[in-house]
């Protein structure tokens, strides 16, 4: 027979019990990173000379798109690499290499014949500096590539480097006080490499990595080196918004190239798929991504990233086999796709999230906890654009439901016809393909 004090107990356990259970809820509606509520009172970026903004503005608001290892606008050793190509394909920036006399100011020249933007990949001062300063083609500045790689995770050195970027960047405010300066890092956060990633994005004043998740078996765009690190597009972009507190764009750096090793090496990257480099892209852009960058162009310098055509050999550099040749060129022409949804999805990306409370789920065999990540924005036309994308390796449905009836869910950029809407009419549902992305317009 239960005591007094038992009862007693029992009866507070269930006047206790709902508001626990709603507080669990509520917990995970807020923390569900199936719907991803960042930038909700606005998005960091920059204007096309690197000023930053954190409001939309039609004639300001610039959403880099660029190309890393950009070889000289010319045609060398028979190999057609002039900068019309980048334009065709949508780009609006390169990040040219600092290769012996092809000076900044031959870069910026260039770019300005193409009406593009350029990140300098080397630290002008000086007379070097004063020189591009009025350039309206001059975008930022990238004082070091992957800084934890090259100068390795010592603290004793990753502190003698951040003075020195430091120093460096206070002395081109001097001189261009609105122009970024920034490193652009590895995801790789091997050992007590993580707290040194966290120092160097915020020290610059863009948060910049590059992130290349694809392998000869590849289980999901969120899984790191070899799964064992938090450092999967989702994740390492999360952190890159997060340690600036939503402050800094953030610019991500795609993997559209292969290394030309067996499987058995330690780092074997390859080609990503079409549907896998569009869900790359769309997946830094739902986790706060507000410019993106290819790596890289096939080239002398770069061989085996991706061509205008297709280039089974070029001079001095290893032949391709055609099937990379072909992949390349579909790489490229796929890139152009995805760059003419962004340039028409920029106003979009750079408003504020909406803060609805839809729902998101899923049904089928997932790689990872939560295989569909989502982000709402506003469309300009009113209504909404509902962002999504299936990072795993495998065949998911997902099912959405808002708050209020629809009149529509129409797929953007896929030549169909709309959703089927529920007998609520507040909901749908979507069969997504192995690292499919579907942009939803919402009425």
């Amino acid at each position: 027979v239960p005591s007094k004090q038992h009862l007693k107990a029992f009866k507070w356990l269930i006047v206790l019990l709902p508001l626990f259970v709603c507080h669990g809820l509520i917990l995970s509606a807020e923390i569900n990173p199936a719907i991803q509520k960042i930038y909700l009172k606005g998005v960091p970026h920059t204007t096309k000379n690197g000023k930053h903004l954190s409001a939309y503005d039609a004639k300001r608001s610039f959403f880099m798109i660029g190309s890393w290892g950009v070889p000289e606008s010319r045609v060398y050793k028979g190999v057609d690499y002039r900068w019309k190509h980048l334009v065709e394909a949508g780009y609006n920036t390169v990040w040219p290499w600092a290769m012996g006399g092809y000076t900044s100011e031959k870069q910026l020249q260039q770019a300005r014949e193409h009406n593009l933007q350029v990140i300098i990949m080397r630290r002008p001062l000086g007379a070097s500096l004063e020189r591009i300063k009025l350039s309206q083609n001059l975008l930022g500045i990238v004082w070091q590539d992957e800084p934890l790689i090259n100068f390795g995770i010592e603290s004793e050195r990753q502190q003698k480097e951040l003075v020195s970027f430091k120093d460096y960047r206070k002395a081109v405010q001097e001189v261009l006080p609105d122009l970024p300066v920034f490193v652009n890092t590895a995801s790789w956060m091997v050992g007590n490499g993580r707290s040194h990633w966290i120092d160097w994005h915020k020290v610059g004043d863009i948060s910049c990595h590059d992130n290349y998740v694809i392998w000869p078996v590849t289980k999901s765009l969120n899984l790191g080196s070899y799964g064992t690190e938090k450092n999967g597009i989702a994740d390492a972009t999360t952190l890159a918004v997060k340690v600036n507190q939503e402050a800094k764009p953030v610019w991500l750096v795609v993997g559209a190239f292969e290394a030309n090793h067996p499987p058995t090496v330690r780092f074997p990257f390859r080609y990503p798929t079409p549907m896998q480099l569009r869900g790359i892209v769309y997946t830094g852009i739902i986790h706060g991504a507000t410019g993106v960058t290819y790596y890289a162009w096939d080239s002398n310098v770069t061989r085996f990233g991706v061509a205008p055509v297709e280039q089974r050999k070029i001079p001095g550099r290893p032949s391709a086999t055609p099937i990379q040749a072909i992949t390349a060129n579909a790489l490229w022409k796929t890139i152009a796709v995805i760059n003419s949804e962004l340039l028409e999805l920029t106003a979009e990306i750079l408003s504020p999230t909406v803060n609805l409370d839809y729902v998101v789920s899923f049904t089928g065999d997932a790689v990872t906890e939560y295989p569909l990540r989502t982000l709402l924005k506003p469309h300009r036309d009113g209504g909404y654009v509902l962002f999504t994308v299936n990072m795993d390796n495998t065949v998911v449905t997902g099912n959405f439901i808002f708050p209020s009836e629809l009149s529509s869910a129409e797929p953007m950029f896929e030549n169909r016809s709309a959703f089927s809407l529920g007998e609520d009419k507040r909901s749908f549902v979507i069969a997504y393909e192995p690292f499919e992305v579907h942009v939803v317009r919402i009425d």
